[in-house]
């Protein structure tokens, strides 16, 4: 890795919550002569954080985009869908699908990640920027789906991909050349069931897939609450 992780501790989960909140706010509040995304992530906890900010909406700047890191292969109805979890705050945030890069997860799953792929270059090509990433981390080290090291393979030259699941669902991520280009990469984990993967995180982290995916990037922290 050619940066260390910077970790930021917080005294529980509910501070650190509220910290990513306002780094969001941040982010979305930001003026710019270029569009510039935030990117979410899946999972539990940013899910208080998402229906915090729908309860209590803040304007946000024109230029504001919103993407994500990964999404399920199931409909925008399902509970399973990082999209659909996030829809009610992007709603009341008045971020419509014009400023949204999302997983189309409607579409056959290699052509949802062609698709993603495609938009996300037609956005970086235009100019945009992704200034920040919130980035969950798994158990089992794996961060947003990339699980093992043919998936880090398989997105060599690509900002998107298909991951074909032996258990469903099947997802769609980006890649680590997509995660190259983001300004601020930001892993939020809360609670004490990581503390294991995390220690292998930042004293090993070429022996775990995040932090193999993360290997290029410019600036990394870690938050943990």
């Amino acid at each position: 890795m050619s940066h260390s992780i910077h970790v930021r501790h917080f005294d529980n989960p509910g501070d650190a919550r509220r910290s990513v909140l306002d780094l969001m706010r941040e982010c979305l509040q930001r003026e710019s002569s270029r569009p510039h995304a935030l990117m979410l992530s899946g999972g539990r906890t940013p899910l208080p954080i998402f229906t915090a900010i729908a309860a209590a909406p803040f304007p946000v700047s024109d230029t504001a985009r919103v993407t994500y890191s990964d999404d399920r292969h199931v409909p925008v109805e399902s509970p399973e869908s990082n999209y659909g979890a996030s829809l009610a705050m992007l709603e009341a945030l008045g971020l419509g699908e014009d400023r949204v890069l999302r997983v189309h997860s409607e579409l056959p799953l290699a052509e949802a990640g062609r698709r993603y792929h495609d938009d996300l270059d037609a956005f970086l090509r235009g100019g945009g920027v992704i200034d920040t990433a919130l980035l969950g981390l798994g158990p089992d080290g794996h961060t947003c789906s990339l699980f093992n090291d043919a998936d880090l393979e398989r997105g060599a030259g690509r900002w998107a991909v298909h991951v074909p699941k032996e258990s469903p669902p099947d997802r769609v991520s980006v890649t680590p050349d997509l995660l190259e280009r983001v300004g601020r990469v930001v892993f939020v984990v809360l609670g004490g069931e990581k503390e294991a993967v995390v220690e292998r995180l930042l004293n090993h982290p070429s022996e775990v897939i995040a932090g193999q995916a993360v290997a290029r990037c410019p600036q990394v922290e870690l938050w943990r609450g």
